[in-house]
């Protein structure tokens, strides 16, 4: 095996980039889904400890998502970052 099937390389960080973004929409979008299903949605006010554990929940639950969202933004963004780094040394390199 070559050094070139470990190292880093422009297309595996574009092809790695690309794949986080991709995910990052559907995950935006589940996001919003949820956000909006709870706001649609009163706690419930018979019981103030099952409105105090509804709220946990529902926060829990809307951090969770918005937290995947991100890593897998920052993931993309990141990879992206790296493939220009990787092609401005290469191009230096040719030179």
């Amino acid at each position: 095996m070559t050094d070139e099937s470990h190292g880093i390389t422009l297309r595996k960080s574009l092809l790695g980039a690309m794949i986080a973004g991709g995910l990052t929409i559907p995950l935006y979008q589940l996001t919003m889904a949820i956000i909006g299903r709870y706001a649609e949605q009163p706690l419930p006010d018979g019981n103030q400890a099952a409105a105090t554990i509804a709220v946990a929940v529902r926060t829990l639950v809307m951090g969770l998502s918005v937290l995947m969202t991100a890593v897998f933004a920052f993931i993309a963004f990141g990879l992206l970052l790296l493939a220009v780094q990787t092609g401005v040394k290469w191009i230096t390199n040719q030179n």
